[in-house]
């Protein structure tokens, strides 16, 4: 980005501030351009009724982004400069439209909301001159006319109505933008109607918005390649905000199927021509393999001209199923499975030297005959009684002990109910809560393989205990 530079003591001249506007309109805009590309960008300017002004709408504040050149005039002394670049025109208000409804019965019209970007000098002044003749009275405009002078050259975004023709309801056209406009809503008005409803404003095919919420926000919650396909049978059709206007190898896109397909299938996005969708392995596709209500995921391949299904919520028809999936029947499965679901079969399943009996059992060399033998001759042993307990595992010995103590003070020796016949590891406490006063936190002391000492605080008396041990 350029700067003008200005050394002390030097006279400065107009061009010195003409310069510094013009470079960071400049640098802006070129940001811009690394960020959008070279294409036309709406933002803001949403289009909604107006409630208490019955056949009004009104379009927000926004902005549109636009290639237009640096100065298609004279800047005041600086002549007119055309280099292409993305600028910037600002709609700092909202403003309101009024749209009557057709006259004829049975009829409708469609109003297109089209925006345009246009540099207008503004701000009108009558400003001081200097004068040479007498430096202390400076004239009144150039050479003391007196003519008041434009001091803003501003970036605007124009937004206006092309109304359409009225025709029989459903068979009215939208009209086209004006030359240098482009497309934003479309509002159809059918005739008797007393109010613009917000179901009469649409977005116009190809609206060039970008997302309300941001770049960043869109990036990350896949919104700027994620849309609803509006086709028919086997032809998906889906927009995208804004508009994808050409495909490169590798991009990929998210729809929401409107129907299962049946066949052979084809995708169109945005303006772009119809292509097909192909498998993986570059197969058309069969029935099912696009399932009603899935979020598909293609994957342009232009050497095949074609997009190469990546995914679906069920990518499998009935037949690959039936080929890749275990049946009901028994059968062999010679692949790697992935089941998400339950599984029922009708024989054993036999897997090298293990088996899955029907009746739940499993058998195997590790564990000694099965599993159902195994845990037989592995029963842990217990003890139990009103106040406490214990459990030990028999083939790691840990023993892990429990229960509930209660004293008439905040502490006092606790005898385990059997005694660990190594150690005791460690002791937990957790408040009985019948006091309900306890402020402290509670700790043990004195721990051995036999007894410990808890500390409750405050006068809480119940308390319940574990301790781990062997």
């Amino acid at each position: 980005m350029d700067r003008q530079i200005v050394y002390p003591g030097a006279i400065p001249l107009e061009t010195d501030l003409l310069n510094t506007n013009k470079f960071a309109m400049i640098g802006l805009a070129k940001l811009a351009s690394a960020l959008l590309g070279h294409h036309t960008y709406l933002s803001g300017l949403a289009c909604k009724p107006v409630i208490t002004e019955p056949m009004k709408v009104t379009v927000g504040e926004g902005q549109i982004y636009s290639l237009q050149s640096v100065d298609g005039v004279a800047f005041s002394s600086l002549p007119p400069d055309t280099e292409v670049i993305l600028k910037q025109g600002l709609k700092a208000a909202s403003e309101t439209f009024h749209l009557p409804a057709p006259v004829t019965s049975d009829h409708s019209i469609n109003y297109l909301i089209q925006v345009a970007y246009s540099d207008e000098d503004i701000g009108p002044t009558v400003l001081p001159y200097y004068n040479a003749a007498n430096p202390a009275v400076a004239y009144s405009g150039p050479d003391n006319t007196g003519t008041a002078q434009k001091t803003i050259r501003s970036g605007k975004c124009i937004v206006s109505v092309r109304p359409g023709i009225p025709a029989a309801t459903g068979k009215q056209l939208t009209p086209p933008p004006d030359n240098g406009h482009v497309a934003a809503w479309v509002i159809s008005v059918p005739h008797g109607a007393t109010s613009i409803e917000g179901r009469f404003i649409t977005q116009a095919p190809g609206a060039p918005f970008l997302p309300e919420e941001g770049l960043v926000t869109a990036v990350q919650q896949r919104q700027l390649t994620y849309g609803e396909d509006t086709g028919t049978e086997n032809h998906y059709q889906v927009s995208f905000r804004p508009i994808i206007r050409s495909l490169n190898d590798g991009i990929r896109l998210y729809f929401r199927a409107r129907r299962s397909n049946t066949g052979p299938s084809y995708l169109a996005v945005d303006q772009l021509p119809e292509s097909r969708i192909l498998t993986t392995k570059h197969g058309e596709l069969k029935a099912d393999q696009i399932r009603q209500e899935s979020t598909v995921e293609v994957e342009w391949n232009s050497t095949l001209s074609a997009w190469i299904l990546c995914s679906a919520s069920d990518s499998y028809s009935r037949h690959e199923a039936d080929e890749r999936f275990f049946p009901i029947a028994g059968g062999e499965i010679t692949g790697d499975v992935d089941i998400g679901g339950k599984v029922k079969i009708g024989k054993a399943l036999q897997m090298g030297e293990a088996e899955v009996t029907t009746e739940g059992d499993v058998k195997g060399p590790c564990w000694k005959g099965s599993l159902s033998i195994w845990l037989k001759a592995s029963k842990s042993k217990k003890y139990q009684n009103k106040d406490a307990w214990c459990f030990r595992d028999p083939s790691s010995g840990l023993k892990i002990q429990g229960g509930k103590g209660t004293f008439s003070h905040d502490k006092g020796k606790m005898f385990f109910p059997v005694k660990f016949p190594v150690a005791c590891f460690s002791v937990h406490l957790s408040q009985g809560g019948k006091n309900k006063r306890s402020t402290d936190n509670m700790y043990v002391t004195n721990v051995n393989n036999v007894s410990f000492m808890p500390h409750l605080g405050s006068g809480e008396v119940c308390f319940f205990w574990v301790a781990f041990g062997m």
